[in-house]
């Protein structure tokens, strides 16, 4: 596109900020305009020196000759909002656009809005580069029929419809503006065969000739959505009812309208993967019906507002080979940059997946009954084992893996019976509560200081016995990057965990405390539990994971030998410490200081 026409499209948008007009109401003037400019730009200069409402007639004559109707373009509130002198200015600016620039201009100002919009978040296509990616894995043939929940703008279709605009598109989108844009963009591409229902996708039914019928789904739910659907629709929703956190029921209807050959890729958050309650059910059964296909850890987009990993799924209804297993890829270690979706990783990914590779701490193939075991969960570092460890700034290891399948491991839940803490907020704490709490904020430094602890009366009904702790349990918090497993050294029958930590409660005669505190807060132990650990922003070890972790038999002797070597190490500097506190002393007095100041209680 000419480089002055970018420079005036952006002085325009300064001086709209001015302004008051909104960046929705900027948008769709420009789509007001493109549409009416696109077939003939000598409209644009005849409406240079028109009014206002020669705008919205001339709207109307294109869509007379249209065999859809964008409803809602002519907007005459929103053009209502917009200084003559502004509409004049954007006449000026496409009139000199050629036809076929025009999209590449919308898309330009929708990726430049997208970017500006920062965490107040926009309406326009997220995650732009992962569409790219999703477009490239489906690959879909100019015959299939393409079904998409979530349509927003659908610029990740740009590249698609440019070279085959007869592709036959089915898709629902409940954003007016973004299926305004979208609908605008289908007609500056000619795309015959895209029908966008201005809907929700959740909360309407599916036309029946939709359903069964469709090749491929492409699913990019929206983030962070919640809704409840009391009424659902069993058959749509066979798998079980939706949770209120939406992502699966996008899955499901996605599943639903495919024919017995079809397959979807669906754009995720790593939440969405690693939930329990029904989605983790959910989850299951698809996983037990041998439809999850892959599964890819993808790597952050460096212009993108959230910072939430994602991760693609893909779902075949009939699989021609690997049946019953699922391919798990983290693509985050195919770079050593944080953010790397560039064109060479993007190749990585479709030539494991279409080679079927195992490729070393980044991809393998998990039985399904390994899956469903493990409470459905999809996060690829659940099942593919690393070796090498970012445990601080200072300290990376590699696991020797080798050594470890030679070593005698026992797993943590077969010697130790582990409970979690107390969920408690701030509303249920009272000073005089016959419980203290113990917080992950407690354990800092490797001990717990008893006397500062908050304190509870606890919750009607709560069965307090399940949360106290007792003399020899280790205690491990399971939330957050930084954790360090801690002993109870005294009988404290009034003490309760909270929800963060969870108790690990050695087995008499097949566990010593001490020693599993030493092994967890090692080297090996910490990137263990880095392995088993899952979520977005903050890291979680599911309690489930934990029960399996691999650990060393006791060490018991060995333990006592570093207990007695470390306490006569601390007496040591114990005493350095005061001898150089005694020096500075001497030194005060040597040089005159001590003279002018005396120590206050």
């Amino acid at each position: 596109m000419d480089e002055k026409i970018n420079n005036k499209l952006w002085d325009l948008a300064d001086k709209l900020r001015g302004s008051g007009i909104s960046p929705d109401h900027f948008l769709q003037l420009v789509c007001m305009v493109l549409y009416v400019g696109h077939a003939d730009k000598e409209i644009l200069r005849k409406l240079m020196v028109a009014d206002k409402a020669a705008l919205l007639t001339a709207i109307a004559n294109v869509q007379a000759d249209q065999a859809t109707e964008i409803a809602g373009l002519a907007d005459k509130d929103v053009l209502a909002a917009i200084p003559t002198n502004v509409l004049v200015e954007v006449y000026d600016l496409v009139k000199h656009l050629a036809s076929q620039e025009d999209t590449v201009f919308l898309e330009e100002l929708m990726s430049k809005m997208q970017q500006n919009a920062g965490k107040r978040g926009s309406v326009l296509d997220d995650f732009p580069q992962t569409g790219k990616l999703m477009m490239e894995l489906a690959a879909p043939t100019q015959v299939e029929k393409i079904y998409d929940p979530y349509f927003r703008t659908g610029i990740r279709y740009s590249e698609l419809l440019a070279t085959n605009p007869d592709q036959q598109i089915y898709a629902q989108e409940p954003n007016y503006l973004a299926y305004l844009a979208g609908q605008v963009r289908l007609y500056l591409l000619q795309a015959v065969n895209v029908e966008v229902i201005h809907q929700d996708a959740l909360q309407e039914q599916l036309d029946p000739e939709v359903t069964g019928q469709m090749d491929l789904t492409l699913a990019s739910p929206p983030m962070g959505r919640r809704l409840k659907l009391e009424d659902y629709d069993e058959e749509r929703y066979r798998f079980g009812q939706p949770s209120n956190q939406v992502d699966w029921a996008y899955v499901m209807s996605g599943l639903d309208v495919l024919n017995d050959t079809g397959r979807a890729i669906a754009n995720l958050s790593n939440s969405a993967v690693f939930r329990g309650g029904t989605d983790a059910e959910i989850r299951q059964k698809i996983v037990s019906a041998d439809l999850v296909e892959a599964v890819i850890a993808l790597p952050d987009e460096r212009k993108v507002a959230s910072g939430v990993p994602r991760v693609l799924v893909l779902f075949r209804m009939h699989k021609t080979s690997h049946q019953g297993q699922v391919l798990m890829i983290n693509a985050r270690h195919l770079s050593q940059k944080k953010f790397d979706f560039g064109k060479e990783v993007c190749q990585q990914i479709k030539q494991i997946l279409d080679q079927g590779q195992e490729k070393e701490a980044v991809s393998v193939w998990v039985n399904n009954e390994m899956i469903t075991k493990n409470n459905g969960i999809l996060v690829p570092d659940q099942y593919i084992e690393q070796n090498v460890f970012k445990l601080s700034p200072e300290l990376k290891i590699r696991l020797n893996r080798e050594k470890m399948e030679q070593a005698t491991m026992l797993e943590l839940g077969q010697v130790a019976t582990l409970y979690r803490g107390f969920n408690v907020t701030s509303r249920d704490e009272e000073p005089d509560g016959n419980y203290g709490l113990i917080k992950i904020s407690d354990l800092a430094g490797g001990e717990i200081n008893y006397a500062q602890l908050a304190r509870t009366n606890g919750k009607a009904n709560t069965h307090v016995e399940n949360y106290q702790i007792q003399k020899g349990d280790a205690l491990l918090p399971i939330r957050g990057e930084h954790r360090a497993a801690v002993v109870v050294t005294e009988d404290h029958p009034d003490v309760l965990l909270t929800q963060n930590i969870i108790g690990i409660r050695p087995i008499k005669g097949k566990l010593d405390s001490q020693w599993l505190a030493e092994y967890l807060n090692s080297p090996v132990g910490r990137a263990l539990l880095s392995g088993i650990s899952v979520g977005t922003r903050i890291k979680q070890i599911p309690l489930q994971q934990l029960k399996k972790l691999s650990i060393l038999p006791d060490q018991t002797q060995a333990v006592a030998d570093y207990h007695e070597k470390k306490a006569g190490l601390e007496e040591q500097l114990r005493q350095i410490q005061q001898l150089m506190e005694q020096a500075k002393n001497e030194f005060y007095q040597a040089s005159g200081i001590g003279e002018l100041f005396e120590k206050s209680n």
